[in-house]
Formats: C-alpha cells, sequence, structure tokens
C-alpha cells in the first residue's frame, strides 16, 4: 500500500476546506429569514429581497453560505443564486403583468424561508408634469414636457406608459403612449402658438397636468425703499416691485452689502454701521432664471 505524503494530504484537506468555506449549505438547525421592500408593487415593478442566515445560537451562518431563490406564480429573481456575507445578502424581483399574491422561496440545504410580494393592478400612482419652457412671448415656441410617474412611497415607477393630450398646439407623440424610463420619467415635446394645458395620463388612469403660457411679458426686476438714507439701527423697508406677467416669479432675493441678506417678497433691514451701501436685489422664474435689479444705494449715518 502506497503511503500518501504529508505535503500532498495538507493540500487535500485545504481544499476540501476552500471548498467548503466558498460553498456552504445551511445546517438542520440553522434559520433563513426573507424579507421583501416593498412588499407591495405594481406590474412590471420590482422588489428588493433580503435574506439572512443564522445558527442555532442566533450567530451569521459563515460567509459563502450559499442560498438559492424560487418563485412560483410569476416574475423572476435576479441573481437566482447567492452568497451570504456577515450572514445576509439581497437578489430583486422583477413582477410581470400578473396581479396577486407572489410567493417567493429561499432555501439552503434543506432550510428555507419565504415571504410575499404583491403585485396590485390598481396600485395608486403619483403623476408630476412639468413643462420646460413653460412661458413664451407672443408666437410661441417649442416646450419639453416631462411626466414623473412615482407610487405613493415616491418610488419611480418604470415601464408604466402614458399618454400625452394637450388643449393647444401638438404633441410629437401623436398620442401614442411613451413608456417611463428607470427614474419613472416620460417625456413628449409640444409645439404651440397659444395657451396649453397638457395632460399626462397612465395607462392605469392616473393624470397630471401642467400649463404653458404664451405671450407672456418678460420678467424685470424693480425694488422701491422706504428711505434711501437711514440712520445707524432705523428698520429699512424694502419692497420687490418688480414687473411679473404671468405670476412667472418664484423667489426673491436681497443682498444688503453689509455681508448679510435674506429672502422674500418684502423685508426690513437695520444697518449697524454708517457707510453707503449697495442693495442688490434679484428675482427668479419658474424655469430657474435669475434676473436681477440695478444696485440701490443706501448711505447710513449717524
Amino acid at each position: 500500500m502506497k503511503r500518501v505524503s504529508a505535503s500532498i494530504l495538507f493540500l487535500v484537506i485545504l481544499c476540501c476546506l476552500s471548498c467548503k468555506e466558498s460553498g456552504n449549505i445551511a445546517s438542520s438547525g440553522d434559520h433563513l429569514f426573507l424579507t421583501a421592500n416593498p412588499p407591495q408593487i405594481s406590474f412590471n415593478g420590482t422588489s428588493s429581497l433580503t435574506v439572512t442566515g443564522t445558527d442555532e445560537n442566533g450567530a451569521p451562518l459563515p460567509d459563502g453560505t450559499v442560498v438559492s431563490f424560487r418563485v412560483n406564480e410569476a416574475g423572476r429573481i435576479s441573481p437566482n443564486s447567492v452568497q451570504l456575507l456577515s450572514g445576509a445578502a439581497t437578489a430583486t424581483y422583477f413582477a410581470t403583468h400578473s396581479a396577486g399574491d407572489i410567493t417567493v422561496t429561499a432555501t439552503s440545504g434543506s432550510v428555507q424561508a419565504s415571504t410575499t410580494v404583491t403585485v396590485a393592478d390598481n396600485i395608486a400612482q403619483n403623476v408630476f408634469v412639468s413643462a420646460n419652457p413653460a412661458t413664451f412671448p407672443a408666437g410661441g415656441g417649442t416646450s419639453l414636457i416631462g411626466a414623473v410617474v412615482t407610487d405613493d412611497s415616491g418610488t419611480p415607477l418604470e415601464d408604466i406608459g402614458v399618454d400625452f393630450s394637450t388643449t393647444a398646439g401638438e404633441l410629437q407623440s401623436g398620442g401614442a403612449l411613451i413608456q417611463t424610463n428607470k427614474n419613472g420619467l416620460a417625456i413628449d415635446t409640444l409645439n404651440t402658438t397659444a395657451n396649453a394645458t397638457v395632460t399626462a395620463t397612465t395607462e392605469d388612469g392616473f393624470s397630471g397636468q401642467t400649463t404653458v403660457l404664451v405671450g407672456v411679458g418678460r420678467v424685470v426686476c424693480h425694488m422701491t425703499v422706504s428711505t434711501s438714507t437711514p440712520t445707524i439701527g432705523q428698520p429699512v423697508l424694502l419692497f420687490d416691485t418688480s414687473d411679473d406677467p404671468g405670476a412667472q416669479i418664484v423667489s426673491y432675493h436681497w443682498d444688503f452689502g453689509d455681508a448679510t441678506s435674506a429672502n422674500g417678497q418684502n423685508v426690513q433691514h437695520a444697518y449697524g454701521i454708517e457707510g453707503t451701501f449697495n442693495v442688490v436685489h434679484s428675482v427668479t422664474d419658474a424655469q430657474s432664471n435669475t434676473i436681477f435689479c440695478d444696485p440701490f444705494p443706501l448711505m447710513v449715518s449717524r
């Protein structure tokens, strides 16, 4: 009978230990726990699956413990097999157009855990619609219309068909459904020469609107003050008097020239030292354009 050298025997043992570390399965006394987040999703939605494993003493199962996933009713799981790290691993369930309670099972050896993902065909959807730009001078123009579709938790919904319609002008889609991307966004293009209200409606009947205004003049920044020659500590009232056709202004900002500032349509400020200070007032419209007034000098005395 041939003797096995000590070095070869050591290599065999090392190899077996390595195999066990990278491909363990749970023992009969171990436990698996499986959760899905969110537990309710819409058609073509996704849910994150988290599996954790502990031994009979509550300690995490060894790294490399293999867990496989199975779904019987509908949909798929990716990846369908994982290895635990620090006692946990994740996968993703992808729903199809089948509604109902979907049972997902995680298995390692003879140990199993299950959870339920509800795929709802009537899950509430929120549709947020915006136009960029939202205002045009006389003659109109082209605006990008975006619709973001989310569920009630604010999670973007992918592959949701959105139908755009308008009260004036023409839409590039021509009424064809546009699918939302992974950020829940569907985009159409509006060409119009008149005021138009654009409605975005999902296949499930949820909708939102935005309005594009035509013939609206531009914002011109103006301001006035209660006094241009205040004394130290005297409150100065500052008023926005900007031309704002179509109510385009969404925010107001004041820089008092003494390293302080404030926000608001009308504000007040008192100076702590004498000198000449240039107040710079600006407004921002709905398209994020900032329009500045001419600097307004205040001469502060004792």
